[in-house]
């Protein structure tokens, strides 16, 4: 299975574009992919998705171990799902005791996706209004399957 991926952002009105992107192939172990679009919003919104972005990569790859099983025999979807919710919690408490960026009103979104390509498993994770949308190649517009507004919920898939 060959993975593809692309990313993009819109400044829109807006005086700076406070998207930050997360592309970590390989981050949890060969064939196990991280990306993710944080949305960042008010006065310090840049910065805020930017420090998520960090805390979000150093805590998935802390608690690897939880979150990749060692075979597809082991996988266990509500371990998986406790998991990446501890995950998102950790970094949301790493980001608000942050005394270098202030985040009384500016914060982030986030929507996350982990790739198991060796099991053809995608995790998909979301927390405000970003939006994740994938599909198979070769696949129409109304293919693709779009995951929005599912504030720690996890929607495990089987891919390709």
């Amino acid at each position: 299975m060959e993975i593809t991926y692309g990313a993009s952002t819109a400044q829109g009105n807006r005086k700076e574009n406070q998207d930050v992107l997360v592309i970590a192939k390989d981050h949890l172990g060969p064939g196990v992919h991280v990306f993710g679009v944080l949305d960042g919003h008010g006065d310090n919104g840049k910065q805020a998705a930017e420090l998520t972005r960090h805390e979000l990569l150093a805590s998935l790859k802390k608690s690897a171990s939880q979150i990749v099983p060692a075979s597809l025999d082991s996988w266990n979807e509500d371990q998986l799902r406790r998991a990446i919710t501890d995950v998102f919690r950790t970094v949301d408490e790493a980001v608000m005791s942050n005394e270098k960026v202030d985040t009384y009103i500016s914060g982030t979104t986030a929507a996350v996706v982990v790739v198991f390509e060796k099991w053809r498993r995608v995790v998909v994770a979301n927390i405000g209004d970003s939006r994740v949308i994938y599909g198979k190649p070769g696949a129409t517009t109304a293919a693709l399957t779009t995951y929005v507004y599912s504030n720690y919920v996890f929607i495990i898939d089987v891919i390709g």
